[in-house]
């Protein structure tokens, strides 16, 4: 997940970047919400000896939710495809 050029200044990419590849993941391939897949990563850079405090995690959380809905709607192809496989690999 990118992190928006407002939130830069209150968060390092260090802190959120395991969470940022889960996020990432499950916008393209995963079988959660958008807003699951927020949580998590709301949940992940909360996590871990250099987490996010709650106040960066909270900035860019709303960053999130503000603006994934564009990576998430270009992704919607790529996870229905990803979900068939996956049932057909069973």
């Amino acid at each position: 997940s990118s992190i928006p050029c407002w939130a830069r200044i209150i968060v390092r990419w260090s802190r959120v970047d395991i969470a940022g590849v889960i996020h990432d993941w499950l916008y393209e391939k995963g079988d959660k919400t958008r807003r699951e897949a927020d949580k998590i990563w709301r949940i992940v850079a909360q996590s871990g000896a250099h987490h996010a405090s709650w106040l960066q995690a909270g900035v860019c959380w709303i960053g999130l939710r503000a603006g994934g809905w564009c990576s998430w709607n270009r992704n919607k192809d790529n996870r229905e495809q990803y979900s068939k496989q996956k049932k057909e690999n069973k």
